[in-house]
């Protein structure tokens, strides 16, 4: 961890092993400050109902429905970073120099390449982002981390502190993992189901209004007809 600054020793950045770690996402560290990192992890999974949705009306991919030129295992950052590499290499006809690139592609390295690379990263985290498409897995495994300092004596020389820096991790109650399932409110069966039973009663409704109306138009004619004729023949005898 390296100097910077007055107060600060460092920064860790913590990541799993398939994402790219960014630039953005890391915590600075005081020399003067002791400190411990909390781990805990999130777990999601989506049932097999949700792969009638596309993409974009779930807001996730099962595995194998997305994958990137520049990275083996598709994350949601891995996928963010393709796009804006994808971006870099339109308008700037170039990568920096950390980017995943093939061989064929032109490092940006002149002034003018890094000024259209700082305009390219700030359009892309203001607005390219909507445009990338990048959802996360519809199953997958997301790693929290809390950091927590306290100040430390101040009457040991910053060089002693500088020397005996220390951060401890450890894992939140025991690799605390919450767990979150998705599933679609709405299925092809409950769908179907839903539509039978108002079909069913439609139906019935008309299936009535059929007997109604031949009871009324056809049995109730002729019982009225026998009726009166019944009553004609007791009058004439």
């Amino acid at each position: 961890m390296p100097v910077i600054g007055h107060r600060e020793a460092g920064w860790v950045l913590v990541n799993d092993d398939n994402t790219a770690p960014k630039e953005r996402t890391y915590s600075n560290l005081r020399y003067d400050f002791e400190y411990a990192i909390d781990l805990d992890s999130e777990r999601t999974w989506a049932s097999e109902g949700l792969r009638i949705f596309k993409p974009h009306q779930r807001k996730c991919y099962f595995n194998g429905e997305k994958v990137l030129k520049y990275f083996k295992f598709y994350t949601k950052t891995n996928c963010e970073n393709e796009c804006l590499i994808n971006r870099t290499i339109d308008v700037c006809k170039c990568v920096d120099f950390y980017m995943p690139h093939f061989e064929s592609t032109r490092i940006c390295y002149t002034e003018t390449d890094v000024e259209c690379i700082v305009e390219t990263m700030d359009w892309w985290e203001r607005r390219g982002k909507k445009f990338c498409n990048c959802y996360p897995y519809c199953s997958e495994i997301n790693y929290n981390a809390y950091i927590f300092g306290k100040n430390r004596s101040s009457t040991q020389s910053r060089d002693n502190e500088i020397k005996n820096f220390n951060v401890s991790i450890y894992n939140a109650d025991e690799f605390y993992t919450s767990r979150e399932n998705k599933q679609s409110q709405w299925t092809i069966i409950d769908l179907v189901a839903s539509c039978g039973g108002v079909f069913g009663l439609l139906c019935g409704m008309s299936l009535i209004g059929v007997v109604e109306f031949i009871y009324y138009a056809t049995i109730r004619v002729i019982s009225n007809i026998i009726r009166i004729r019944r009553e004609e023949r007791r009058t004439a005898d």
